[in-house]
Order: C-alpha cells, then structure tokens, then sequence
C-alpha cells in the first residue's frame, strides 16, 4: 500500500468519512498506541453497516521497531498491506505484532457473525487461520494501485469490492449476532446456559450455530467479553477489586479470573495494572 515516506498521509482529514470508536479494551498497553502517526476508524456506508462495523487505517513511521498487541474480539477482520489481502479468523491466541519503518494498513472489521454472508464456508473454518481474502469471496478481490491514497481513497475501494459480493441478509446471522451483542452488553450473562435460554434454544444448538456462523463458542464470547472489559477498566488506572471482579465475572474464584487473563493478555491482572499504572511499559 505504501512504498515511501511520500506516500503517508498523516492525520489528514477525510470529511467524507465518519471516525468511530471501537469498542473499549481491544487495545493492550494503549499508551504504547503513540508509536503510531494515525490511528482512526471509519463508520461503514449504509449499504454495508448490517455486515460491518468499521473500516480501519493504521499508519506509522518509527525509528525503531514496536510491538503492538491487541485482543481477538469475535469478529473476522479483512486487512490489506501491501499487495496482501488477508483475512483474519477468530484467533483464541494472544495476538501481537512487530512493526517497523514505514508503512501503513487498512482494514475491515465484521460485526460478529455477519462475515458470513459473504463466504460458502462456516466461520468455525477460519479459526485461528489467517487465509488469502481472493480464497474466500466470490468476486474477485484484489489490492489497490494507489500511488498516494487518503483514508477516503481506501475506504472507498475496500467499500466497493465488498459491495461487488453481493452479501444477502441472513436471519441466522442476524440472530447470533444479536446474542453476540448480548452477551457483551449484559455483564449478569456468564454462563452459556443463560444464553441458550435467552435465545430459546439448546445449549448443543446454540454452540452449533455459533460455530458456523461466529466461528467460535458462546462459552469463549462471553469469557472474551468479560476480559475485555477488565484490561478497560485496567487501561483506566484506578484500583480494581479482583476477587469480586471473579465474582462478578463467573469465574469459579480469583485463580481461574487470573489464568485466563494471562492466557489472553499475557500477564496476570495485577502486573498489568501495574504496569498501565507506570506507563503502560511491556
């Protein structure tokens, strides 16, 4: 995408686009997000807000390398750097990355379970897989030539090609998504059970249907939900009682809270909040 120091574009407005904000707690150590000259997010266009959730543009320009770590949400990314397109499966591994240099990437974030309208495959393929965009859509799905794009410029071509799929509305997808959201939003929601008969459905059918269209199980959504939302309330600072945050959480005591923390961020919660607390070093 970028070839040149020429080719950034820093901090440009783009007035025809709309900056949203993502949800709180993606971002691990968001103090170390300075590293980076543009970060922003994009509101879809209305023809694709039922599918997407944002378009993305990260751009840099570092003397050193940075390595910047981020929580997989239950959503598919589409990404294109260079002359890859790429897209990112529900990765239940610690996600980071090293950047370097120069250098720039767009990207599309899914709401959760409407990737797939756009696929013949179950999401539950694409699990922890980071697979060729051109594999998977049915139009074809090229990188951009552009010499010297804006943000506008890059919404703009992912928008159309997405478009060129011709995604049709998917009442299961529309369904998972909704409990998705639902778990999220409803901290009292810590057991797949609560969620099945929210939906009114079995366990086994909700877990079946999840693993085709969100690509992962309803246990792992609301437990990545729940991790979230304490590495937000962490990347604030203040004091935070743990045993009750388990408590509140579902987790069975304050040691299976801490284990799956660190799974996830790679610390315990408390050596993270230290160390927000201290300036957000790894």
């Amino acid at each position: 995408m970028v070839a040149g120091k020429a080719e950034i574009v820093l901090n440009k407005p783009d007035t025809a686009l709309t900056p949203v904000t993502p949800r709180r707690g993606t971002v691990v150590y968001p103090q170390a997000s300075s590293a980076y000259r543009s970060i922003q997010a994009y509101a879809p266009c209305a023809a694709l807000a039922p599918f997407v959730e944002y378009s993305w543009v990260v751009r840099w320009e570092l003397d050193e390398p940075h390595v910047s770590q981020t929580i997989p949400q239950p959503r598919i990314h589409l990404t294109i750097e260079g002359d890859q397109v790429l897209v990112y499966g529900i990765d239940r591994r610690q996600f980071r990355r090293t950047i370097a240099g120069i250098g720039a990437v767009l990207g599309v974030a899914f709401r959760p379970a409407l990737f797939r309208p756009f696929v013949e495959c179950p999401v539950k393929s694409l699990q922890d897989r980071v697979v060729p965009a051109a594999s998977l859509f049915r139009a074809p799905f090229a990188p951009p030539a552009f010499a010297d794009p804006t943000d506008a410029d890059l919404v703009s071509w992912v928008e159309a090609l997405l478009l060129a799929q011709e995604p049709e509305a998917d009442p299961d997808a529309v369904w998972c998504h909704d409990l998705v959201q639902r778990a999220d939003e409803d901290r009292e929601i810590t057991q797949v059970r609560q969620l099945a008969d929210i939906a009114g459905v079995s366990e086994r059918s909700l877990q079946r249907r999840f693993s085709d269209y969100v690509g992962a199980t309803p246990k792992w959504v609301i437990q990545r939900s729940r991790i979230m939302s304490l590495v937000a309330d962490c990347n604030e600072g203040g004091p935070i009682d743990w045993a009750g945050v388990a408590t509140e959480f579902g987790f069975a005591d304050q040691a299976h809270l801490i284990r799956a923390f660190r799974a996830i961020v790679g610390v315990t919660p408390d050596r993270y909040l230290r160390r927000i607390q201290h300036g957000g070093a790894h």
